[in-house]
């Protein structure tokens, strides 16, 4: 059987090699076992909740899936805001180009499926070449190129498609190696420490597009805005720019 993790230590900056051949108390291998399986320490949720990783992977991954869901939310309002109104306080819905949207939509969700599939391979593939953690900080790389693009984008549709699947392909890498980086702990505690990881998603989505994302648009919406249907859009680029300027930092700091 494997020993125990101790207090403060950091699984992921210490070094432990994901593919080292986790065995458990029941002696079942991992499918690369290539190290002695006592170079493995098991932790319980709570030594796990001890350690710094576990804290940097979850600010990494608030970052990450944060700023990605901020631009998937708002995709068609931003495509709405930088749309050609002039004047006008009301718009007619069927004047909306939702196919630019649908098609944005659909290249990001392209994106996010060939890049969970490109990183498993990669990871699996190159594991004794290079950490799991460095697709991460790709994801964050990407990430923090595609907000950037967004914001400084020109006023037209088709410039977001590079944004698009930047944010596609980083939103789904994160979502895949951070599963695996969860064995950095042990299998003891595994569902218990990938649970507590999955809240780092739900939280960058409350805080960066619902809380800031929403709150800077209803502000600007103040100075102009047009009316589609029975729902209020504001229009110009200031909408979102400020927004992906903090999701850019945010970006970021979860790299660094």
């Amino acid at each position: 059987s494997t020993s125990n993790g101790g207090g403060g230590r950091t699984p992921l900056l210490d070094g432990d090699d994901l593919d080292s051949g986790v065995v458990n108390d029941g002696d079942v291998p991992s499918s690369t076992n290539t190290a002695p399986a006592a170079e493995r320490r098991e932790y319980t949720l709570l030594q796990a909740l001890t350690t710094v990783d576990l804290y940097l992977l979850f600010g990494a991954y608030f970052c990450s899936i944060g700023a990605g869901v901020t631009l998937l939310n708002n995709i068609g309002e931003m495509v709405v805001s930088l749309g050609e109104w002039g004047d006008r306080e009301v718009v007619q819905p069927d004047e909306i180009d939702r196919s630019a949207i649908a098609f944005l939509v659909t290249l990001f969700a392209l994106a996010n499926t060939l890049s969970r599939l490109s990183a498993g391979f990669i990871g699996d593939k190159f594991a004794h070449r290079m950490d799991r953690i460095n697709l991460l900080l790709f994801a964050l790389a990407l990430m923090f190129s595609a907000s950037l693009y967004f914001s400084l984008a020109p006023r037209v549709a088709p410039h977001y498609y590079i944004g698009v699947l930047l944010a596609g392909y980083a939103y789904g890498t994160a979502f895949a190696v951070v599963v695996t980086l969860g064995l950095a702990w042990g299998v003891k505690a595994f569902g218990g420490i990938v649970g507590l990881l999955g809240l780092g998603p739900a939280l960058g989505s409350q805080c960066l597009s619902t809380l800031l994302a929403g709150g800077v648009n209803d502000f600007m919406a103040q100075k102009r805005a047009i009316i589609v249907g029975e729902t209020r859009f504001c229009v110009g680029v200031e909408c979102y720019r400020y927004t992906l300027f903090a999701t850019t930092g945010v970006c970021a700091i979860g790299f660094m």
